[in-house]
């Protein structure tokens, strides 16, 4: 049996990041460039003055939106499909067992 070792350290799925614009370049990040760093990290950055906190420009929000609502879309026709599928299977199975009866 293997046990875990215990870390105070959190995993970084559980880590609490922030979004921030880069404004220079930094290890492979360009300058202009939105990314999600660890609180800390993203601190230190924005006290260089190498990054400041990210706000959507007009054009991000709107193209934001439009990503938004294609995403919602492809979900809404998914379930559509999908319950239809289930519905036809139903029918089939239902009229199957009916004329495996006579």
């Amino acid at each position: 049996m293997e046990f875990r070792r215990s870390t105070s350290l959190p995993k970084a799925s559980e880590m609490p990041t922030e979004a921030i614009r880069l404004t220079r370049w930094w290890r492979g990040w360009q300058r202009g460039q939105v990314a999600r760093f660890p609180l800390a990290t993203a601190a230190e950055l924005k006290k260089k003055g190498w990054a400041q906190p990210y706000r959507p420009t007009p054009e991000e929000a709107r193209d934001d939106a439009i990503r938004l609502q294609i995403q919602e879309e492809g979900l809404a026709q998914d379930r559509a499909m999908r319950n239809a599928s289930i519905a036809s299977q139903a029918a089939s199975a239902s009229t199957s067992r009916a004329t495996a009866r006579r």
